[in-house]
């Protein structure tokens, strides 16, 4: 091979591989008073809601989670729903009093009622739907400081901007 074919090659691999990057993202969508806002930093976002899943300390899947909740929410005014296209692992608390346990998700789904706390984070495993609550308000906080959310100027969310990590 001539030298010039080795750089076709190699400009032909890094696009290639560019293209698996950018398809591996995770689809992220935010619905805030019925309407799709743009995420300007999705991957901030994703961590942040897959830190807050991991900040729950309770298992609320007995009470919050039937066959119809993830398309209920879905259909609500205000929403954060993040889909992976390859499953990812989160360390859950699957089971009240139990020590946290690596778990694979497809899907996180968070609602914003309006005028409330979010009561429930969701997450789908592709096959079942699990409900956790208890979140650290820290967590919540640092979700609730992200521009495309437009919470932290509305009630109740302004009352944790003061919170600092000492819990005051």
């Amino acid at each position: 091979m001539r030298f010039g074919t080795h750089y076709f090659f190699l400009a032909l691999a890094l696009a290639w591989s560019g293209t698996q990057v950018f398809a591996a993202q995770p689809e992220v969508q935010v619905i805030r008073n019925g309407q799709a806002t743009t995420v300007s930093r999705p991957e901030q976002l994703v961590a942040k809601l897959s830190t807050l899943a991991e900040s729950s300390s309770v298992s609320s899947t007995a009470y919050a989670a039937t066959l119809t909740t993830w398309k209920e929410l879905l259909a609500s005014e205000s929403h954060v729903r993040v889909l992976f296209p390859e499953p990812r692992i989160l360390s859950l608390t699957l089971h009240n009093g139990e020590a946290q346990q690596p778990q694979q998700i497809h899907g996180l789904l968070l609602p914003l009622p309006t005028g409330e706390w979010p009561a429930h984070v969701f997450v789908n495993t592709g096959t079942k739907l699990i409900s956790l609550t208890k979140f650290s308000p820290l967590v919540l906080k640092e979700l609730v400081l992200e521009p495309d959310l437009q919470l932290s100027t509305v009630k109740p969310y302004t009352s944790l901007l003061p919170i600092t990590k000492d819990g005051r």
